[in-house]
């Protein structure tokens, strides 16, 4: 699948048998890339930052999380945003990276509206 008709997921999708799986030469490295052509039939996310393959508090890694929640509320995404930690953590930090993620969480739906 050529970069240029990267514009019709869906319908690539539609026909897939395996439609969840992306096709070897998807650029697998931008999320927003990859959320935008599809964003409009997302019914459920699960949100994460990641240092790496180290979860972290939402905010604080290297995903896009603004540019996610803004192309999905463009879409008109009104589902739930579900995060968690990886619990590999202390207690202590899992508190501290949860109050983190919610004030982010806060913050970034505010800006959006």
């Amino acid at each position: 699948m050529a970069q240029s008709n990267f514009a019709d997921y869906h319908s690539y999708f539609a026909r897939r048998k395996n439609w969840w799986m992306l096709p070897d030469d998807f650029p697998k490295n931008d999320e927003l890339v990859i959320l935008k052509p599809i964003a409009g039939i997302v019914r459920n996310v699960h949100f994460k930052d990641v240092i790496g393959k180290d979860a972290v508090a939402l905010g604080t890694g290297q995903v896009k999380l603004d540019g996610v929640v803004k192309q999905l509320y463009d879409a008109g995404y009104d589902g739930v945003l579900s995060w968690q930690t990886e619990g590999l953590q202390e207690t202590e930090v899992s508190k501290k990276w949860m109050k983190q993620s919610i004030e982010y969480t806060k913050k970034l739906l505010e800006e959006v509206e």
